[in-house]
C-alpha cells in the first residue's frame, strides 16, 4: 500500500514539474501541447463571436496571437472569406515568444443573417497558416 501511494506522489510530481516547464517556457500548457503539435502561432481564441449585432456597422475584432516558438515568424498575408474583413498592414512580426494583439475591420451585413466569416494567416517560410473566423448575426 505504502509504494502505490509513493508511486501516486511520483507521478503527481512529474506531473506537477511538467506543467510548471510548460508554464516558464512556454506561458501555458496549451502553447506547450500547440509547440509539440508543429504550430508556431497560437491564438487566445480561434473565433470571435460577436453575438447580436447592429447592420451595416464597422466592428473592430481583435485576436491576441502568441509565437510559441524561440525565433521571430512573420504574418506576411491574410486571405479573408468576404471583402467585409480588412486586416492589418503586413507583414507584422512576433519575436520568439510573444504576444501581440492583431485587430481585423469587420462590416457586419446590411440584412438581418447569421454570417461566419473566415480568416487565414499566411507565415513566412513553409509554416502552417493560423485560421481565425468571426461569427455572429445581425438583427
Amino acid at each position: 500500500m505504502r509504494s502505490r501511494i509513493l508511486g501516486v506522489l511520483a507521478v503527481l510530481a512529474l506531473v506537477v514539474l511538467l506543467v510548471g516547464v510548460a508554464y516558464l517556457r512556454y506561458g501555458s500548457a496549451s502553447n506547450a501541447i500547440a509547440y509539440l503539435n508543429g504550430e508556431y502561432i497560437v491564438a487566445d481564441q480561434r473565433i470571435e463571436n460577436l453575438g447580436l449585432v447592429e447592420p451595416d456597422k464597422q466592428f473592430s475584432v481583435t485576436f491576441n496571437l502568441t509565437n510559441v516558438h524561440s525565433k521571430p515568424i512573420k504574418l506576411v498575408g491574410a486571405n479573408c472569406s468576404c471583402s467585409c474583413i480588412l486586416p492589418p498592414s503586413m507583414p507584422l512580426e512576433l519575436a520568439g515568444g510573444e504576444t501581440t494583439p492583431v485587430t481585423f475591420n469587420f462590416h457586419s451585413p446590411e440584412t438581418a443573417q447569421h454570417f461566419e466569416q473566415l480568416i487565414e494567416l499566411y507565415l513566412d517560410g513553409s509554416m502552417p497558416s493560423v485560421h481565425l473566423k468571426i461569427t455572429g448575426a445581425t438583427k
